[in-house]
Parts: structure tokens; C-alpha cells; sequence
């Protein structure tokens, strides 16, 4: 499975319809530039690979994220989970530039803790400073579906369709309209690998959403061309 996993996954028409009937604030499939985003250092884009990232990160804003808000995104990491102390971020909302990074950062955890390597994470800044981390280790060089819902004080995250966090964490984004992908705000630990199917919502996506999200994709079916 894990070597089937290193290949992208088929996005049929329908999976943008999928996406499209959920109604997100923005929907960028990464296959080029997204319109309206900021790209920031090294990203490149193709149809085959998608966002491919080497330490750089997009940035964007979305005036209607509140209290309630979702992401729904794939993703590849290349970069062993034992390098860092945070391996990457993966999605991340805040003030940017912040030192003390503020706001809700969704990554793979490293090095930082025994526990932490190759594990989703959920990490509020260095203020608060809480975690919450997932059960399952992600293989570095394979595909995973990865859905992040915060729903006031309430953070959820499913890793191919499976409830892998789902804890209290203090929201600490103070309304931040601004939003990243591939590293954190303040540029930390970013990604090495890829991203696609980029999707954000306005709302907590309920667990049918998140399933529908994850199933309309067939897993290793694309060839990856990069």
C-alpha cells in the first residue's frame, strides 16, 4: 500500500464537483498557480505533481474565517520525520511573520517529543503552547487525504478519512484572515513534497463531508510527473 501511496491520486471531474457542492470559500487543485495567492519562495506547479515544495509556501487571505472554519487538502511528505523538531507544517492560520506564532498550525510532528515523529499535529503557538497530536505514523513519500476543523475551542483532524485528533485547544488566531500553505506563519519548518486539492470552508464540515472528500479520490491510480 505504502508504494501505491507515492503516486498521486486520481482527481476525476468529480471530485471537483465534489468539492463544489460543499461550497468552500476557494477551491485551488495546485495543478498551477493558484489565482489570488501569494507564492513564496520555491513552489513550482505542474498537473502531474502539482504544488511541488522546496522550502518555499503560498500564502493567502479569506475575509470570512471565523470562529468555525474547515481545510480539506492532499499531501506528500519527502522528508524523513526524524530531521527536525517539526517535520512541516502543513496548513497554517495567523498573523504573519509572528515569532511567537499565534493561530492554529496543522503539521507532522518530528524530533520535538519521542512520540511526535511522522504524527499529525495540531499546535497553537509558543504562547499557549498546547499540542494535540494524532495516533498514526505517515509514511514519508506517501499521498494522505488530511481534513482540519476547528470549531471554536473543539479541533478535529481525519487522516484518510479515519478521526485521528479531536481535543480542546485554545484558538488563538485572534480572527486572522491570513492562511498558508507548506510552512507556518512565521515561515517555520516547511514542507518538503507536495500538496493538491486544496479546499477551505467557512464552516466545520460535518463527518459526512469529510468522508465524501476523502472517497470521490482513488487513491495511487495517477502517475506521478513532476
Amino acid at each position: 500500500e505504502t508504494e501505491e501511496r507515492a503516486n498521486p491520486p486520481e482527481w476525476p471531474a468529480s471530485y471537483r464537483a465534489v468539492i463544489s457542492d460543499k461550497v468552500p470559500v476557494r477551491h485551488d487543485p495546485l495543478d498551477r498557480k493558484p489565482e489570488g495567492l501569494a507564492v513564496e519562495q520555491s513552489v513550482r506547479f505542474s498537473p502531474g505533481a502539482r504544488a511541488v515544495f522546496e522550502a518555499g509556501r503560498v500564502r493567502g487571505t479569506a475575509e470570512s474565517l471565523g470562529a468555525a472554519y474547515s481545510v480539506s487538502f492532499w499531501f506528500r511528505n519527502d522528508l524523513s520525520t526524524r530531521a527536525r523538531a517539526v517535520t512541516s507544517y502543513l496548513f497554517s492560520r495567523g498573523p504573519n511573520g509572528d515569532k511567537q506564532a499565534p493561530g492554529d498550525h496543522l503539521g507532522i510532528g518530528g524530533n520535538y517529543r519521542e512520540s511526535y515523529p511522522g504524527k499529525l499535529l495540531v499546535f497553537n503557538g509558543n504562547d499557549a503552547d498546547e499540542v494535540l497530536i494524532g495516533k498514526t505514523v505517515i509514511p514519508p513519500g506517501t499521498w494522505n487525504h488530511v481534513v482540519f476543523v476547528r470549531d471554536g475551542e473543539r479541533a478535529r483532524a481525519w487522516l484518510n478519512g479515519t478521526l485521528e485528533i479531536d481535543g480542546k485547544i485554545e484558538p488563538t488566531t485572534s480572527g486572522s484572515e491570513e492562511f498558508y500553505l507548506g510552512a507556518r506563519s512565521d515561515f517555520f519548518a516547511p514542507l518538503k513534497g507536495y500538496l493538491a486539492e486544496f479546499a477551505l470552508f467557512d464552516r466545520a464540515l460535518a463527518d459526512k463531508d469529510v468522508r465524501d472528500l476523502h472517497t470521490a479520490a482513488q487513491p495511487g491510480k495517477n502517475r506521478l510527473e513532476k
